[in-house]
């Protein structure tokens, strides 16, 4: 289509558009829409209802959403070629984040219940000292806080839904750059998948600090690996605000920056400092009688006593798990070293947590991911090599430098 005929058709639909919004006469032929309508199933076998004002509103809605729709598409072809070509890209990582944002809300407000009589919503939010340890995890009990002081008619289920959002889109997000360490900018949506897909197995009961641990595990270790030891101090810090186990983070910093003595005691130092610091302030302002729910017994047991749910639990991260330890030798060095997390949470979870409970492994998430797309990688190197090795036996005086560059570098 010309520019002529690009501006003629937006310039019409927005015409409609306005006038389906300013319209508020009888709609022609609205009759015979009615008795068409009439025909669906729902409405003769008297399920639902209809009536001329529902389709005086139906039909304004739909002219308008149609009509700016098409206004918006056809605008975009006005815009220069550079401009459609920076937007398009960047518009692909906005909408892979939108799109894993989404399923995962949703998957949350499916299959996810209030834990009543355990972690009740309303209790955490008005009397979070009156509970055991989850009582200091109040990074986003705060933002539900804020969000029923505003709108004091929702409910607390409704605050914690509201609350969720920003957690699972930053969670989402962070993953993109984590994943893109390993395998570069291009394909690392695929870590964004994964981490919806490894969430979603977690799901049991609400918690308001499950999705964030991920978020804050995928932050610390992307910025350590960058070396942004100040940055990764700070958000250790608003970690240990959302869950204790941001700890297990300071022995992955010490690992990691063993070889340079100084820069270990300096950064392991100021690590502790922060999150005992953080914990320290919780518990004089809000103090906790009970700080730990010891369940060494019931995990050694829970294989007896509970076996259909001690299996499902276990079977929603063992495969992921093995899955990730045969791309060991795929993985460097960092990532590595921080799989010193593994033995960390399973050492907790029997002390403290339930094995069938898989959400106890959420900080591993992260580290799983990047084991898989480590192995990915490998395999995309392999096949690139091999691809060459091909082509140079068939042209091997054209490929000879290419192949000592490539490949034998």
């Amino acid at each position: 289509m010309s520019k002529r005929s690009i501006k003629i058709t937006i310039s019409f639909c927005l015409a409609c558009a306005l006038i389906g919004i300013l319209w508020r006469r009888p709609i022609p032929g609205e009759t015979l829409l009615l008795d068409f309508f009439r025909g669906d199933t729902r409405i003769e076998k008297g399920m639902w209802s209809i009536d001329i004002y529902q389709i005086r509103k139906v039909v304004r809605f739909q002219i308008v959403a149609w009509s700016v729709l098409i206004a918006s598409v056809a605008g975009w072809h006005l815009l220069p070629g550079r401009i459609r070509r920076f937007w398009r890209e960047r518009s692909f990582e906005v909408l892979m984040i939108a799109a894993c944002s989404t399923a995962l809300f949703v998957l949350m407000w499916r299959i996810a219940y209030e834990g009543t009589w355990w972690y009740p919503i309303a209790k955490i939010m008005t009397r979070p000292g009156s509970v055991p340890i989850y009582g200091h995890r109040l990074l986003w009990v705060w933002l539900a806080d804020a969000v029923k002081f505003f709108a004091p008619s929702l409910s607390y289920a409704a605050c914690f839904y509201l609350s969720q959002i920003p957690p699972i889109v930053l969670t989402v997000w962070i993953m993109g750059p984590w994943s893109g360490v390993f395998v570069g900018r291009e394909i690392r949506w695929i870590g964004q998948v994964l981490a919806v897909l490894l969430l979603s197995v977690t799901f049991e009961y609400f918690t308001f600090f499950d999705i964030s641990i991920v978020f804050f595990y995928a932050l610390c270790l992307y910025l350590l690996r960058k070396q942004k030891y100040p940055a990764f101090v700070a958000a250790l810090g608003f970690a240990t605000l959302n869950h204790e186990n941001a700890m297990f983070l300071i022995p992955v910093a010490a690992f990691e920056t063993f070889k340079d003595r100084r820069l270990c005691i300096a950064l392991t130092a100021m690590s502790a400092l922060v999150h005992f610091g953080v914990r320290a302030i919780l518990q004089l302002v809000l103090p906790l009688h009970r700080h730990m729910d010891w369940g060494y017994w019931v995990n050694l047991y829970d294989i007896f006593g509970d076996p259909k749910h001690f299996g499902v639990g276990v079977l929603s991260f063992v495969f992921w798990w093995a899955a990730a330890a045969t791309n060991w030798r795929s993985a460097d060095a960092f990532l590595r070293k921080t799989a010193i997390i593994f033995p960390l949470l399973i050492a907790s979870t029997f002390l403290f947590g339930q094995f069938h409970e898989a959400r106890q492994f959420d900080a591993a998430i992260p580290v799983l991911v990047g084991f898989i797309l480590s192995g990915v990688n490998a395999a995309n190197a392999q096949s690139f090599q091999e691809s060459e090795v091909k082509g140079c036996k068939a042209a091997p005086h054209a490929a000879e430098s290419v192949y000592n560059g490539r490949i034998t570098a």
